[in-house]
């Protein structure tokens, strides 16, 4: 009967100790944890389309350099704004004018198109 006692109070202590938060883990399979349950996609009004300042300044670009016959000429100054803009050194030099007080959007402009001075468009 002790040896019964004993044995009762080994497995009532052994299922508190597996039911208990512990640092290892007990004699249960792993779970997965539970999916996430996110917000659908969903487009917008406009069918995709691509729009804003940036969309619209680019199209303009491209028409005027197919107006004066300038594509590759635009298109490998492009090239090498992307490039510049990769570059320490520019962006150093870029930081001056774009930080500089007192200046205005133009002046900042006039001052980026300085620095990236040769341009083989026109």
């Amino acid at each position: 009967s002790k040896i019964l006692a004993a044995a009762a109070v080994a497995v009532a202590t052994f299922n508190l100790v597996e039911r208990s938060p512990a640092f290892v883990a007990g004699t249960r399979p792993a779970q997965a944890a539970p999916r996430h349950v996110g917000v659908q996609m969903q487009a917008d009004a406009s069918g995709l389309t691509p729009g804003g300042p940036l969309v619209v300044y680019t199209d303009a670009l491209v028409e005027a350099a197919a107006t004066k016959q300038e594509s590759v000429a635009v298109t490998k100054d492009m090239m090498k704004i992307k490039n510049a803009f990769s570059d320490e050194s520019f962006l150093d030099d870029l930081s001056f004018v774009v930080n500089e007080l007192g200046t205005n959007e133009v002046q900042k402009a006039a001052g980026m198109i300085k620095l990236l001075q040769p341009l083989e468009s026109s």
